[in-house]
């Protein structure tokens, strides 16, 4: 998906923590099958092609600049 293609700003005080049993049964099985999701909170980013000082940058999720790092590398 494409930077842009959907609601890209979080809401104040959104915060992505989900459970293990979350983050496999619903976000990544969702991801797999192309299913939507109202945001997508999980970007897409190949980490080798980009210096890890752009990484801020790539990613779907910000708000107001502040940058949530990825915590699972898939």
């Amino acid at each position: 998906m494409a930077r842009g293609d959907s609601a890209t700003f979080l809401a104040p005080g959104f915060r992505f923590h989900p459970t293990d049993e979350e983050l496999l049964r619903y976000y990544l099985k969702r991801k797999l099958v192309n299913k939507p999701f109202r945001f997508d909170p999980i970007s897409v980013i190949d980490i080798y092609k980009s210096e890890p000082w752009d990484l801020p940058g790539l990613t779907q999720a910000s708000c107001n600049s502040l940058w949530l790092p990825p915590c699972l590398y898939v």
